[in-house]
Parts: structure tokens; C-alpha cells; sequence
């Protein structure tokens, strides 16, 4: 997505947001969060992007924290 799309920089971070959701929908969460985790590091000069990865992120890590103890919400 970002390779095809590199000179759409801001659309393909919200592609990867997008793809990371679906991820995590079909109960894949370590691609989502490696996606959403990629978005936040590499999207640096979108702050709107970047926040919204993290928020989703957040989500994600706190649901699984429920489901598995080594998952901290936090920071793991």
C-alpha cells in the first residue's frame, strides 16, 4: 500500500489504519498491532494519523490484556 502509493503519503497511513482494523476483525492482533505500531512510528508529520493509530492501538491492547496477562496496555 505504501510502496504503490508513496507520493499519497497521508492516504496511505489511513489505508494502514484501515487494513489494521480489518486485521484485527478477521482476529488477527499481532498484524493489527504491528501495523497501528508502524503507522505511529512512521507518521510522524500526520498528528491527526498518528493519534488515531494510537487509539486504536490502545483498544486493541486493553481488550487482550483482559485475555492474556503478558499483554500490558501500556507499553508492551
Amino acid at each position: 500500500l505504501v510502496r504503490d502509493y508513496a507520493t499519497y503519503r497521508e492516504w496511505g497511513g489511513k489505508g494502514l489504519i484501515l487494513m489494521a482494523l480489518n486485521f484485527d476483525d478477521l482476529g488477527d492482533v499481532f498484524q493489527a498491532t504491528y501495523i497501528l505500531e508502524s503507522v505511529v512510528t512512521n507518521f510522524e508529520q500526520y498528528p491527526e494519523i498518528t493519534g488515531e493509530a494510537g487509539r486504536e492501538l490502545a483498544k486493541i491492547k486493553s481488550r487482550e490484556a483482559t485475555r492474556n496477562a503478558s499483554v500490558k496496555p501500556e507499553g508492551n
